[in-house]
């Protein structure tokens, strides 16, 4: 796992490149404290640093160049299949010098072209700049493991693995955009292709992007960069078969993919919840690894936010080297190291039990695997049960009487337990009552419009009634009628690379672990997309062919048991622990000096909040963590955390 970055002078002409590139690397050494290096040449620089997987030898070294030099690479991630591709292109006629996958990805593209992403399984973020061409190709897997950032002003062209490396460039401004700060308020992260910058993009889980030196890129508009799709994924149920075969076929897939993930220099062990995908991963380590496998789970002392239970379930049973650590985190100084890591703001309280189980990780081992993407491919959110039960008990009742019984959420108290019996009913409700194709994204925003425009000072241009168009517009992308399948794709392109793998490659990179998804295997989404709904979904019953996979290596109490999410007491902290910095963060003058929200209705919020009156969890922690990371990024000039200040040596880029 690595952190990679470049720059370009469009017109091709000499720069001094590296000051710049050593600048963005030193930003994101948390990604790579293993190793560093520098590719200059007319019109490009190339940014490395490297955590060592595979091939520790010097000869893994990045940049890394075919024979000739004329081809070079930076690269984020594993290519799982790169042993697999060796014979291939040998038998094509490249040499190899290395033991690396990094050199199979530049000789696949010097063999396929831009096709060399067909070729490849894993989670990588990569360019290559190609001298022959005067271009830089940059590529970014299927399922957006790994993230990739760029920046460009017409002139000059920059690209890197966090947001925080483009700011160390003077020429990239610091202007906030306000569609991206609604979509944030709307789903606690910021989706792609935007940026919390209005002049910074994300390129999207499987796209590429080529650039010319001479100005010209493959698919220029007048408004930028246009990435181009390379993968996709399509909800299409093939020619039906007998459950067994299906359940057959999912083992073979995901004992593969975990066997995959297993190809590594360094030690490795596994993120243990106790839930059925990370339990599913630990079962089939233990049948085709050759040690004993490593597990690590972390728990609290408040009881209904613990899996602890089950996860020593799962360890006992296969025998595992287990760790486990309860928790007591000083929540003050863990928040604000946490927010020091993410810089776009992002309010998925889980980041932080993401973060103290990658550090208790990486004090034994480098690799992690990991159950995410077990829910978005086999139905496992509480929403997709949720909008199951509308359709059975709601939707077909008459528009008065549902109105009337969803309006009854904002009378139902909230409770202190993370997913207490008024909490569930209240979030159901308040979803409900909407048209069947808008419950899903409902169930994932906690604003409404009327809201919205009290909280924000420029009110947004979309109203809550339409929603999201772009989210609309993906449920029709799916390829299926159906509201499972549509809700699925959504979260496969969205909620999945935006909110989940954001903060497991963020928190996970900010101890330099890495982390591996079996469940993240492009053969396996694509298998899930195809199998009838009633076998990811049956009834309200969640993950039933997993289940079904599984039965007979899992205990019982684990298949059975009822998903309880990776997170924390932040509610409660609210109102304890965090109180003091809650108040002063939101502060009115802080707020009026901001000019972004209107201080008396975020003190209406507060003031419930904190009297037990109302639960406002989730709106004061988006707010919380948003103020967090505007006083660490959102400053003209540049932050604390990019060593201190850039030199102000006016250099043209």
């Amino acid at each position: 796992m690595c952190g990679i970055c470049g720059l370009l002078q469009l017109d091709g002409s000499s720069f001094a490149a590296e000051p710049f590139l050593r600048e963005m690397t030193a930003v994101q050494k948390h990604r790579g404290p293993d190793d560093e290096g520098y590719f200059c040449a007319s019109g490009v620089g190339l940014g490395f640093c490297r955590l060592a997987i595979q091939d520790l030898t010097p000869a893994g070294h990045q940049p890394m160049s075919n024979e000739d030099g004329k081809v070079w690479l930076v690269f984020n991630g594993e290519v799982y299949n790169f042993r697999e591709l060796v014979p291939v292109l040998e038998q094509a006629g490249h040499k190899f010098r290395s033991r690396s996958d990094s050199e199979v990805i530049i000789h696949a593209y010097e063999q396929w072209g831009k096709d060399c992403l067909a070729h490849f399984n894993g989670m990588f973020a990569f360019a290559i700049w190609d001298s022959r061409k005067r271009s830089i190709f940059i590529a970014r897997d299927r399922l957006g493991v790994k993230p990739l950032y760029y920046w460009s002003d017409g002139s000059h062209f920059a690209f890197s693995s966090e947001l925080k490396a483009l700011l160390a460039l003077p020429q990239v401004p610091r202007q906030l955009s306000m569609q991206a700060l609604q979509s944030y308020l709307m789903y606690e992260y910021v989706p792609a292709p935007e940026s919390i910058f209005a002049d910074i993009q994300k390129l999207p889980a499987g796209h590429f992007l080529e650039v010319q030196l001479d100005g010209s890129a493959q698919g220029c508009h007048t408004l930028g960069w246009r990435p181009q799709p390379y993968w996709e994924v399509r909800f299409q149920e093939q020619a039906r078969r007998s459950v067994d075969e299906y359940v057959e076929e999912l083992k073979m897939l995901l004992k593969a993919a975990v066997a995959r993930r297993l190809i590594s220099d360094v030690p490795l062990g596994v993120f243990l919840s106790g839930g059925i995908d990370s339990s599913s991963v630990v079962a089939l380590m233990s049948e085709v690894g050759t040690e004993r496998p490593k597990t690590f789970s972390i728990g609290f002392e408040e009881k209904t936010f613990n899996e602890l239970d089950y996860a020593q379930v799962v360890a006992r049973h296969f025998d595992t080297d287990h760790h486990v650590e309860i928790l007591r985190p000083d929540v003050y100084d863990l928040l604000q190291t946490v927010a020091n890591f993410l810089d776009e703001p992002f309010a998925d309280a889980s980041a932080l039990p993401t973060y103290l189980v990658s550090h208790t990780t990486r004090q034994h081992v480098t690799v992690a695997l990991g159950g995410d993407a077990g829910d978005e491919l086999f139905a496992g959110y509480d929403w997709y049960r949720a909008q199951k039960l509308a359709s059975l008990s709601l939707d077909n009742l008459p528009d008065g009487i549902r109105q009337y019984v969803c309006a009854l959420a904002s009378h139902i108290p909230p409770s202190a337990q993370k997913k207490g019996f008024c909490n569930i009913i209240r979030r159901f409700l308040d979803g409900a009552g909407l048209p069947p194709q808008l419950q899903h994204l409902r169930w994932q925003t906690f604003w409404r419009s009327d809201e919205l425009e009290q909280l924000l000072v420029h009110p947004p241009f979309q109203h809550f009634s339409s929603l999201d168009p772009r989210l609309l517009k993906l449920l029709a992308m799916s390829g299926s009628t159906r509201p499972l399948d549509q809700q699925q794709y959504v979260d496969i392109k969205r909620y999945l690379p935006d909110d989940i793998l954001f903060k497991v490659d963020r928190m996970s990179m900010a101890v330099s672990l890495e982390t591996r998804g079996p469940f993240l295997d492009y053969t396996l989404v694509e298998f899930a997309a195809n199998l009838p709904p009633a076998l990811r979904l049956r009834g309200i019953t969640g993950k039933y062919l997993l289940k079904r996979a599984m039965q007979d290596m899992l205990p019982q109490q684990i298949l059975h048991r009822r998903k309880l999410g990776f997170n924390i007491p932040y509610k409660n902290w609210l109102r304890h622990e965090l109180r003091d910095l809650l108040q002063d963060a939101l502060a009115p003058m802080r707020l009026k000096q901001q000019g972004i929200f209107h201080a008396p209705y975020v003190q209406s919020l507060v003031h419930e909040h904190l009297s037990g009156r109302q639960d406002h969890a989730h709106k004061l922690w988006q707010l919380l963590m948003f103020q967090l990371w505007a006083e660490r990024y959102l400053s003209a000039s540049p932050v604390s955390l990019l060593r201190n200040e850039i030199d102000s040596r006016a250099v043209n880029l």
